[in-house]
């Protein structure tokens, strides 16, 4: 499957319900339809291949759990399946992801977050995604596809009234990957690791 070069039209509905379930629990629940139009390359009896224009369907379905155990520590855990479905004669993929998360506070100005994400998708078309806590003026949303697991430790500790320095580590180990990324970023192996050192003067 792939993008198509014309204008197309397409729509979306998300559904979000927050419920408190005390005052040191929430539970989020998401529910997301997306139906898009996309172009098919297909093969006649003479072998000439052709492109046709045929439904996309998504539903990503959500959970997540906020705990609150202490002033100090935070807990997170989500578990979110997505399913793709075509009009066409192509097969329909699945994915999940799993995800566990600590944020922890301490009286010296450091403040810690971990996270431990398990996933597993058909293929890069059922990808999951997940926002990360990051370095300060950096975004991150990786796109999660194949089977592994990925993990990451991001600290941040004022050093003095305006300075703060914050690291993050992380490492993705995707099961059987001969490669992973493409282009300039490949890598050579099943594991992709990454460290990121930052000070920022903060007003």
């Amino acid at each position: 499957t792939s993008s198509l070069k014309l204008p197309t039209s397409g729509n979306d509905f998300l559904l979000l319900s927050v419920m408190n379930l005390s005052r040191k629990a929430d539970l989020q629940i998401l529910y997301k339809n997306r139906h898009k139009p996309f172009s098919l390359s297909q093969s006649d009896s003479f072998g000439r291949q052709n492109e046709a224009v045929s439904e996309r369907n998504q539903k990503n379905y959500r959970l997540t759990l906020d705990f609150s155990s202490s002033a100090n520590a935070e807990w997170k855990s989500r578990f979110e399946m997505v399913d793709v479905k075509y009009s066409a004669d192509v097969r329909a993929e699945r994915g999940f992801l799993w995800m566990q998360d600590l944020r922890l506070r301490t009286r010296h100005d450091l403040i810690v977050d971990a996270r431990v994400i398990i996933f597993q998708t058909d293929s890069f078309d059922s990808r999951v995604y997940e926002f990360e806590s990051d370095l300060r003026g950096t975004f991150s949303n990786p796109a999660l596809f194949g089977k592994g697991i990925r993990w990451y430790l991001l600290a941040r500790q004022r050093l003095t009234g305006y300075l703060e320095l914050s690291a993050k580590y992380s490492r993705t180990v995707k099961d059987g990957a001969k490669t992973i990324s493409s282009g300039s970023n490949e890598i050579m192996g099943d594991a992709e690791s990454q460290l990121s050192f930052q000070i920022d003067v903060v007003l």
